[in-house]
């Protein structure tokens, strides 16, 4: 019972670190490495989603709701920080505190800050994170 007492720092700790450690491991569980798809819980189903095939992930409170490239959406209860932890770098990008976007699905980046995806959807982009958009949505660009 001594670790859930929340007046001992040490053990409270323990347990923060615990939890972190847990959730870390569970993700990592759920993606494999070569093929960049991730197994997400959704609609009572493990569904592999291959990355390439994810438009924009939006978040929904403590849920996420992936919107895939065919028009299809799934929701899961796992977190966009979940997800996004659980991915490679530069699979998704974060362009506001609500949405993570597949940077092959940008058509422009508007004069307002705001992306226009294939598909004609507009998602904001954060003040914060527009510099950073920007140098991605460059580099890409220069790759290809």
């Amino acid at each position: 019972m001594a670790f859930y007492n929340y007046n001992n720092p040490a053990l409270y700790h323990l347990r923060v670190v615990h939890r972190a450690i847990k959730r870390k491991v569970d993700i990592d569980n759920h993606i494999s490495a070569k093929s960049q798809k991730l197994l997400i819980y959704a609609n009572k189903e493990h569904i592999l989603v291959n990355t390439t095939e994810i438009e924009y992930i939006k978040a929904a409170g403590n849920y996420s709701e992936i919107f895939l490239v065919n028009s299809q959406r799934l929701f899961t209860s796992k977190g966009l920080a979940d997800i996004e932890r659980a991915l490679f770098s530069g699979c998704l990008m974060r362009v506001h505190h609500s949405y993570l976007v597949n940077p092959d699905q940008v058509q422009a980046l508007t004069s307002n800050n705001t992306l226009r995806l294939q598909s004609q959807t507009i998602i904001s982009v954060s003040r914060r994170k527009l510099k950073e958009i920007k140098n991605t949505l460059t580099a890409l660009t220069k790759n290809k």
